[in-house]
């Protein structure tokens, strides 16, 4: 059985790099950044325990972050994912003015900055990738998902 390791991972201040990646995390499309999301609890045993949900993109960090309110911020789970499935993408271009919705099967959170020491600044991700297809395990996904678990 596992269990839920109570981490948030947050968007790096000015935003999030957001990439469209193949399988092996190369990238294939478009950039964008993300200065929200929010959470929900995994559908089916994928991934993390937590998955992003909603999101929003932008063309740019400034479109992203005039945006942002898009998306409420949800404080109820305590995490949001290195590994999530099935992502409901808001776009906007880089004035904040919407473009288009769209699903995401497949992101993950190769890197973050970890949380400051004094545990008043949760993690935030510095790069998040967008895949149409499972990620390959040359990534390191089964590591990060493994970090999101415990097992009893």
């Amino acid at each position: 059985m596992s269990d839920f390791v109570a981490t948030k991972i947050d968007p790096i201040p000015g935003g999030t790099p957001v990439t469209e990646v193949n399988s092996l995390g190369q990238q294939t499309g478009r950039q964008f950044w993300s200065s929200r999301w929010d959470s929900r609890p995994q559908t089916r045993p994928d991934g993390c325990p937590v998955w992003i949900y909603h999101i929003v993109v932008g063309d740019t960090p400034d479109g992203a972050a005039a945006a942002m309110n898009l998306v409420a911020q949800d404080t109820s789970l305590v995490s949001s994912s290195v590994s999530s499935r099935d992502l409901q993408v808001v776009h906007v271009d880089g004035q904040g003015h919407f473009v288009e919705f769209f699903q995401v099967p497949y992101a993950l959170v190769p890197k973050v900055v970890p949380a400051s020491a004094d545990g008043q600044q949760p993690p935030q991700a510095i790069e998040m990738w967008f895949c149409q297809q499972p990620f390959d395990p040359a990534t390191g996904v089964q590591g990060l998902e493994q970090q999101c678990k415990t097992q009893s």
